[in-house]
């Protein structure tokens, strides 16, 4: 009687501790909401390109510039790609009110490779940051818009698309493969900075953005994830007074 009440109990608490663990992933799992969209993979030699794009700051819009930059880095049989595209730059005369000059950029960062010596992809991090010159108004008045998401075998954990005027910090997603691949890629439609000071003043400041990807990959177990690096490639781009 002994040895079944023995066996009773140690049933109940094998039943007791498997329950807490699922109940505890469950509350430390990350949300995951898929993207609907497809990004369009750019067929881009990186090695080519410059990871550096100047933009002249002129007092007239520029509405068809299609610039290209880009970068990559490698490690542990993964490959991660951050291509950038400048499209325009669109003056706006007499700035204030509300009113801004603005520049459209379309990021996309594919990452490549997995289940590599174990390892595998926790998440890959794509992020938009626009400078800030303590004490110079114009400065502090640029802002970062992100628009219209778009992703590959990807769901959204955290989204912070908006970075406003006077903050500091990147604007960015974070997403998750949502089913096994060998590929996984995000990127935005559009990315409008907004700068407030005039390009035809004579304070016009120079201004800096950069876009920066960042894949995490790991080894999992039941408990959670250990062994995790990094790879981390960006691109920036430089509005200078023309």
């Amino acid at each position: 009687m002994d040895r079944r009440k023995t066996a009773i109990v140690g049933a109940v608490f094998i039943v007791t501790l498997l329950a807490g663990v699922y109940a505890w992933s469950a509350l430390t799992a990350e949300e995951v909401k898929p993207i609907p969209n497809q990004l369009e993979v750019p067929d881009v030699d990186v090695s080519g390109l410059s990871n550096t794009v100047v933009v002249n700051r002129t007092p007239y819009s520029q509405h068809n510039l299609n610039l290209m930059a880009g970068d990559g880095s490698q490690g542990d049989g993964f490959a991660i790609t951050l291509i950038v595209r400048v499209l325009s730059y669109t003056y706006v005369p007499g700035v204030g009110g509300g009113e801004a000059d603005f520049i459209q950029v379309k990021p996309s960062a594919i990452v490549q490779g997995g289940n590599t010596g174990g390892y595998t992809i926790r998440y890959l991090w794509l992020g938009v940051s626009r400078d800030r010159v303590p004490g110079k108004v114009g400065d502090a008045c640029a802002a970062v818009i992100l628009l219209d998401l778009k992703g590959i075998n990807a769901g959204i954990v955290k989204d912070g698309r908006t970075v406003s005027s006077g903050e500091t910090g990147y604007a960015y997603i974070k997403c998750v493969p949502v089913r096994d691949s060998d590929t996984v890629g995000i990127g935005w439609y559009i990315v409008v900075w907004f700068l407030y000071d005039d390009a035809n003043s004579t304070d016009v400041q120079n201004h800096t953005l950069t876009v920066k990807a960042t894949l995490t990959y790991g080894k999992k177990w039941i408990f959670g994830w250990y062994d995790e690096h990094t790879l981390t490639t960006e691109v920036v781009i430089k509005l200078v007074k023309a």
